[in-house]
């Protein structure tokens, strides 16, 4: 093709130390394919990973559905123009996948953008586009086209959350079960902890967590802002709400009755908690709808 210098694939790409898997873990490093195996091409994720769940008072199910710039070797040395939220784990991770000193590797970002935690880590474009600049001999710019930014670059990865819950006549809980189901990529597991937060927002006398991962041929999620929290908060809280309702109970009075005074797993004190005072100034009267009520 007329002006293509090179077309990469798994037959023709340079060859990393140890096929590509550096000495190092994440956030920073993560397990990236980088052309140096046909392996990751032909796996397929299995039909299993679903679970039926037994019904209860209520049960809730909520699923998520979820530029980096140019690289240039100086004979040994490679400079990298990377949109990054840590330059200097940038230079060690990459400096790793190619086998090369630290000190050959600079990083420049000029500015980050939007990061939220996913441009914590190293993907494939960054590492990708410095092989084609070696095995070209020629600087390389690579632009990301707006459908990747939702795949090969980390992502809040999509979940299957079953809550149960089970209540006194009075509204104190007396039990909570919450499951999850996240999707991860089959070269890495990754696991979106959403069940955190249940063990430590209510005083629930029994309770149960679990995580499960189900492997598909997408690309590996990571860090998103409040990883867990996010998706866990508000699979929980509606299913607080669904049980107040059923309860025929003020949804603010629920959670009242069952807040958490302690830490409810190792039922030590916390070191500071406005919850309560957050509930109380958010359910206050609002302003009158007129000109000049806040004065």
């Amino acid at each position: 093709m007329p002006g293509v210098l090179l077309v990469m694939t798994y037959r023709n790409a340079m060859r990393l130390p140890n096929d590509g898997v550096p000495d190092a873990q994440p956030p920073a490093v993560r397990k990236l394919t980088l052309l140096q195996t046909r392996s990751a091409l032909q796996q397929r994720a299995g039909g299993g990973g679903r679970r039926r769940f037994a019904q209860r008072r209520t049960s809730i199910t909520i699923r998520w559905s979820r530029t980096r710039r140019s690289r240039r070797w100086d004979g040994p040395s490679l400079t990298l123009y990377d949109a990054t939220q840590g330059v200097s784990g940038t230079r060690s991770a990459v400096a790793k996948f190619f086998g090369i000193p630290e000190d050959n590797v600079r990083v420049i970002c000029p500015f980050v953008g939007g990061g939220f935690g996913c441009k914590g880590s190293v993907w494939s474009h960054v590492v990708l586009a410095a092989m084609a600049a070696r095995q070209t001999g020629r600087p390389v710019k690579l632009v990301l086209e707006r459908p990747q930014m939702f795949g090969m670059i980390g992502n809040r990865p999509d979940t299957e959350q079953r809550i149960q819950i089970s209540t006194r006549e009075d509204g104190v809980m007396t039990g909570m079960r919450h499951d999850v189901i996240s999707t991860t990529s089959t070269f890495e597991d990754w696991t979106e902890s959403s069940a955190i937060v249940s063990r430590m927002l209510y005083a629930v006398p029994n309770q149960s967590t679990s995580h499960r991962l189900v492997k598909l041929d997408i690309g590996t999620p990571t860090f998103m802002r409040a990883p867990g929290e996010t998706s866990g908060l508000f699979a929980l809280e509606s299913a607080m709400d669904k049980m107040a309702y059923q309860l025929k109970m003020d949804p603010l009075a629920f959670r009242l009755k069952n807040h958490a005074d302690m830490e409810p797993q190792e039922k030590k004190p916390w070191s500071e908690k406005a919850l309560v005072e957050c509930y109380r100034r958010g359910a206050a009267p609002r302003r009158a709808r007129c000109a000049r009520a806040m004065r």
